[in-house]
């Protein structure tokens, strides 16, 4: 996932590439109203959103998240948001064979395999900010997220 500080807030961000290298289009998005976004119609759902700039820009950032699940960490195959406080799953996904069979994995393609959790069986979390566009070339921050406080962690999510 993408995020933008904008004029002091911060919203998520959807970038459309013409290709890897150039850049088309900045939207930044909400799925409530807010000050300076326009309502759109996406597929029968109304979301606000608005195109910007590069320069317009306070900050940019990509959002990755390891996931610590019975003392092992893990990639996740999707973002984490607040879709998990429901019934929702987060994929774990690995390349490593020994610990797919160990923690029991299922196939996801050639080389890689999967598991579905939920957010119950996470034992923390570590978000990894990494700057983007103009601002690629300052320092990603990690922020780690315990147990007792990922429900927090999730309420509190820009989406």
């Amino acid at each position: 996932m993408e995020y933008a500080l904008y004029k002091g807030q911060l919203y998520p961000m959807y970038i459309d590439y013409l290709d890897y290298n150039q850049k088309e289009k900045i939207y930044l998005y909400s799925w409530i109203h807010k000050p300076g976004l326009q309502a759109v119609n996406d597929d029968g759902e109304t979301i606000y959103k608005r195109e910007v700039s590069e320069d317009d820009l306070d900050f940019a950032y990509r959002v990755k998240h390891l996931v610590d699940y019975k003392g092992q960490t893990f990639e996740i195959l999707s973002d984490i948001g607040k879709r998990l406080l429901g019934p929702g799953k987060i994929y774990l996904y690995t390349e490593n064979r020994e610990d797919a069979d160990k923690y029991g994995f299922e196939p996801y393609d050639n080389l890689s395999f999967k598991k579905p959790i939920t957010i119950w069986e996470v034992d923390r979390i570590t978000e990894i900010k990494i700057p983007i566009l103009r601002f690629k070339d300052m320092a990603p921050t990690k922020t780690i997220i315990e147990k007792h406080q990922i429900i927090d962690y999730i309420n509190n999510l820009v989406e």
